[in-house]
């Protein structure tokens, strides 16, 4: 029988930075990882680049989860957080 697993992503601002939370939950339990990303880091990269970068950070961490997920799945649940993020910090800007 297979480990499932499944994958949510958080975002919250921090000052300069936007914490990610990445959860893994699995039939062993739940895993939580956090990766600071700076604004400044954000913009300059833009989102999809810093998005493939927070992947890769995850990747080396679980790598389990990333053949079991799969790497297009993986970096499409962070780019559309980051989008959302991005959406919603614009919004509460005075």
């Amino acid at each position: 029988m297979s480990n499932s697993c499944t994958l949510r992503v958080y975002a919250e601002a921090d000052g300069p930075v936007v914490a990610l939370i990445l959860v893994t939950h699995s039939r062993e339990g739940t895993d939580l990882s956090e990766i600071d990303l700076p604004y400044v880091l954000w913009q300059s990269m833009g989102t999809r680049a810093a998005a493939n970068m927070v992947a890769r950070f995850y990747r080396r961490q679980h790598p389990d989860v990333f053949q079991q997920l799969g790497t297009v799945a993986i970096q499409r649940s962070i780019t559309s957080l980051l989008q959302l993020h991005q959406v919603e910090f614009r919004r509460n800007q005075p």
